[in-house]
């Protein structure tokens, strides 16, 4: 019997594009460049991209593959278990940048700006979203959302989500973070499903990525849909099985029917 619905984030209840990421990521650059000049630093937007990158290697880490599929393209990256966050990122990112005296709410301001960038131009909310989790909420179920953050901490994502009026419905939160691991480690699921009260027989999660999802999901022991909305998604390539997969959230309680039997 399914008692509760956890959700992933992004690319399933947020639209994640490569667009909209280059976007916030030239944002951040920008006001990374900015702050750094009103303290007196000399450096210049390419010595800032350059840091970037090297961050950007830094989070993917040393990067193994799970397999899901026959061939080579058809595998996933699996990378540490590790969350990187935001206030190591921008450490990192400073040391990178030769700055080295720096006080306490400076390095604050620093973070808030390297955080928040998603603040400044939403992603936007996957179609039927809302109906969708308040229909689940009407009817019983428990939901969470289990995601990871990467460069949008959990505290932000919680905002987006609250100013698209959806945040209330959730009755437990996951994110990397603040458990410190990213899908598809167990221990993120586990926090979720210890604040919901549920078995992990008991619960289905609703993602748009075969290893973090699917796989994560399943490795504890729950049930897993797999939602198209938001992301290509190639069948012929899958060999890690949900128990079901949908095209939008509108198709997800017809979905849970049928994991439910």
């Amino acid at each position: 019997m399914i008692h509760a619905v956890t959700f992933d984030v992004w690319g399933t209840l947020l639209g994640f594009t490569p667009k909209l990421s280059e976007c916030w990521r030239a944002a951040r650059q920008k006001s990374m460049f900015e702050a750094l000049k009103t303290l007196g630093y000399d450096c210049n937007m390419g010595d800032i991209s350059k840091a970037c990158d090297m961050l950007d290697k830094k989070i993917r880490g040393d990067e193994g593959f799970l397999s899901t599929g026959r061939t080579n393209s058809s595998r996933q990256r699996f990378g540490s278990s590790k969350e990187i966050t935001v206030s190591d990122q921008v450490r990192y990112l400073l040391k990178l940048l030769d700055v080295k005296k720096i006080q306490n709410s400076q390095f604050t301001e620093f973070v808030k700006l390297y955080s928040e960038t998603s603040l400044k131009r939403l992603p936007s909310l996957a179609k039927n979203a809302g109906e969708c989790i308040s229909h689940l909420k009407d009817e019983g179920v428990k939901l969470g959302i289990i995601s990871n953050a990467v460069r949008t901490p959990g505290r932000v994502i919680k905002i987006i989500l609250a100013k698209y009026g959806i945040l209330e419905y959730f009755d437990a939160t996951s994110f990397s973070d603040e458990v410190n691991v990213r899908k598809p480690y167990p221990k993120i699921f586990l926090h979720a499903l210890s604040q919901l009260g549920v078995k992990t027989s008991d619960a289905v999660h609703v993602g748009d990525r075969l290893r973090d999802d699917v796989y994560g999901a399943k490795r504890v022991g729950m049930h897993a849909i797999l939602c198209r909305s938001l992301t290509p998604y190639f069948p012929d390539e899958e060999i890690i099985k949900p128990d079901a997969s949908i095209d939008e959230l509108a198709q997800l309680p017809a979905a849970l029917k049928s994991v439910n039997v």
